[in-house]
């Protein structure tokens, strides 16, 4: 089996789409009308398939259900395309992931070698905290685009070799060709949203454990900037 997780899946790929846009824009700077005239009322832009994400308002199209973000400040890029089940985000190539996930099923935590996936709980946050490999505090209430959620975070302990390699934890399976997955020593900030107009969504926040408080803020000033489309 190989697993595909769009949080690394075409990495290459990435880096050298961005040296080549970069090389072909002249190091990037925003569109305009270039008649120097007075900038357009800024409006919500679709995501690019790879590459920066520029200081703006965008909004999901495959994604579901739909959403809009704004990025505010340099830094992120596109970590993969966007999905029915998965958008990820990150600061730079190789940095901090943002992730909105509808995830279709989970991994059997009692058999974290060999990948078999089971339904979905419906307490997710109960499930998190059970899990053997993940050292979690106490999940607390937040809102996200004026939909109630709870938060939890969670430190990834030492896991077992597995299919996905020997750092690596499987979670999630968003689809038949997508799994979501996080790495040992990481700590990720999990937020699950029961009923976004019926469907519910995990927000996952994830960093090495020594880098998630200065990526903190700025993965929440994009969420704070989230509006669900049809709420």
């Amino acid at each position: 089996m190989c697993l595909v997780s769009t949080k690394r899946a075409l990495r290459l790929g990435l880096v050298l789409f961005i040296v080549l846009m970069m090389s072909a824009c002249g190091g990037g700077g925003v569109e305009g009308g270039g008649d120097g005239g007075e900038p357009e009322k800024a409006k919500a832009r679709t995501i690019p398939d790879y590459g920066e994400l520029r200081a703006q308002k965008y909004v999901t199209e495959e994604f579901k259900p739909a959403f809009s973000f704004e990025v505010v400040g340099e830094g992120w890029v596109v970590g993969g395309h966007e999905d029915r089940g998965v958008l990820d985000m990150r600061q730079g190539v190789e940095g901090p992931v943002l992730s909105f996930v509808n995830e279709q099923r989970v991994f059997d935590p009692s058999k974290p070698r060999d990948l078999i996936s089971v339904s979905t709980p419906e307490d997710l946050i109960t499930w998190l905290q059970r899990h053997p490999y993940l050292q979690t505090e106490k999940p607390e209430p937040v809102t996200i685009g004026g939909v109630n959620a709870e938060q939890l975070d969670a430190v990834v302990a030492d896991v077992p070799a597995s299919e996905c390699g020997d750092t690596c934890l499987g979670l999630f399976v968003v689809s038949l060709e997508v799994d979501w997955v996080v790495y040992e020593k990481e700590k990720v900030r999990f937020i699950v949203l029961k009923d976004v107009r019926g469907e519910r969504v995990t927000i996952a926040l994830e960093a090495p454990a020594v880098d998630f408080e200065e990526f903190l803020p700025q993965a929440q000033k994009v969420l704070e900037s989230v509006e669900w489309k049809g709420t």
